[in-house]
């Protein structure tokens, strides 16, 4: 389809949709950014896939927000040139504040990744930096 280039994972795209009967039918998609710097970087796009994975599994399905789209958005602009490990704790930090859940006070003080903390939330496990650790050993 003409639109298919429009929809690739991780791309930000204005999309047109009209009602349908059982499913919603795409009539028009427009591509806004393609996040193309660091797509061919395996860690990155393994980054962002958990970045998105977080966000599936923390917001309810068909509610907008605003804050977490922006702080989706703005995090994987800044793939390229930022520290994975400051850039995946901030987006941890500012997505379960901006969610309600909030950090305590002792994981504040400690360094590294949230995936446990957050695991414990959606009491779901997080499979994508499992994936990310199957490709670089």
């Amino acid at each position: 389809s003409r639109k298919a280039g429009s929809l690739d994972l991780f791309s930000q795209v204005v999309v047109f949709l009209v009602k349908g009967k059982n499913f919603d039918l795409l009539t028009e998609a427009e591509t806004v950014n393609l996040f193309k710097s660091w797509r061919k970087n395996l860690l990155k796009v393994g980054v962002a896939y958990y970045f998105c994975e977080l966000v599936d599994k923390l917001t309810p399905e068909g509610q907008e927000n605003l804050a977490v789209f922006e702080l989706l958005k703005d995090s994987l602009g800044k793939l390229e040139k930022s520290d994975l490990k400051i850039l995946v704790r901030d987006f941890e930090e500012k997505l379960l504040t901006d969610l309600g859940f909030g950090v305590p006070d002792i994981l504040r003080k400690q360094k590294g990744s949230l995936k446990t903390y957050i695991e414990s939330i959606v009491e779901k496990k997080i499979n994508s930096p499992e994936i990310v650790k199957k490709i670089y050993g």
